[in-house]
């Protein structure tokens, strides 16, 4: 079972990193490889507001892997494109 990830967006790869362990953590990002992530900056784009506001609780965790990947990593399952 894996911890609840730190972004709204998934595992920042420091959590990831902690979760994998620190010699599984190159075969990770070898498998994700081609996978998309997401770059969490702390802040979203509200289209009501018409401006940025503060996401994250404002933290810019950097790029973040979906949870799906990681799960499908740590389960030994083919990347799927």
């Amino acid at each position: 079972m894996t911890p609840e990830p730190e972004c709204r967006g998934g595992y920042p790869l420091s959590q990831a990193e902690e979760i994998v362990g620190e010699d599984r953590f190159p075969a990770l990002m070898d498998w994700m490889r081609g996978q998309t992530m997401m770059l969490c900056q702390g802040v979203r784009y509200d289209p009501d507001m018409g401006r940025e506001v503060e996401a994250c609780g404002g933290v810019a965790h950097g790029p973040v892997i979906y949870a799906y990947d990681l799960h499908r990593f740590l389960a030994g399952l083919p990347v799927i494109d």
